[in-house]
């Protein structure tokens, strides 16, 4: 029984019960559920404990030395009005990932490796890496210190020419697809006092 309590810990998942933790197959599965308590109808406002049924969400989460993956124990339940709702849980109802796996292959990307080498340490598809980072909204506060820009034919992006901007110092670079050159030096001169060299 205490095992079940360290591992709610380790988990960050205290307000669950864990049934059950097995390893199949070089991975780590944990059975939770939440404990059963009166939750709002969202159609008429009362309380109810009335279970209709059960059903089950596998999620992968942050590898603990192995993939992890949480199994779900998800009440649906019935109001006296006829609605049927599923239980307040941590994780929003078609979610396949939680919020911190996401928050860790985000993080993984200051690392200078391909999305599909990414993918492989959190068990996802390299696709899915680069569209999780695609969601961080990044802005740098100042420019560098000497920046380097130059305009190349490529047929990447579905435009005919790209953009590249390099951080001449520290060797950082973007390619900037469907952006004018003279866009990115309209947006640099409102933002700094630049010194053509």
């Amino acid at each position: 029984m205490l095992n079940k309590d360290y591992t709610a810990k380790l988990l960050d998942l205290e307000d669950a019960i864990i049934t059950n933790v097995e390893n199949i197959s070089g991975e780590v599965h944990i059975f939770l559920e939440l404990p059963r308590t009166k939750h709002p109808c969202p159609a008429c406002g009362a309380l109810t404990d009335r279970v209709h049924d059960y059903r089950m969400q596998t999620v992968k989460d942050v590898p603990f030395g192995r993939k992890t993956l949480l199994h779900l124990r998800k009440r649906r339940y019935r109001c006296i009005c006829g609605k049927r709702f599923f239980e307040n849980f941590f994780l929003p109802r078609y979610h396949r990932v939680t919020s911190r796996l996401v928050a860790a292959i985000i993080g993984a990307f200051h690392e200078l490796v391909p999305a599909s080498e990414i993918g492989a340490r959190y068990n996802v598809s390299g696709a899915t890496a680069a569209r999780y980072f695609k969601y961080v909204a990044f802005k740098p506060t100042q420019l560098p210190e000497v920046l380097s820009i130059d305009e190349f034919k490529g047929n990447s992006g579905g435009e005919k020419y790209n953009s590249i901007i390099v951080d001449a110092e520290k060797h950082k670079w973007s390619i900037f697809y469907q952006i004018a050159l003279r866009t990115i030096l309209s947006n640099i001169s409102h933002n700094s006092h630049p010194k053509p060299v």
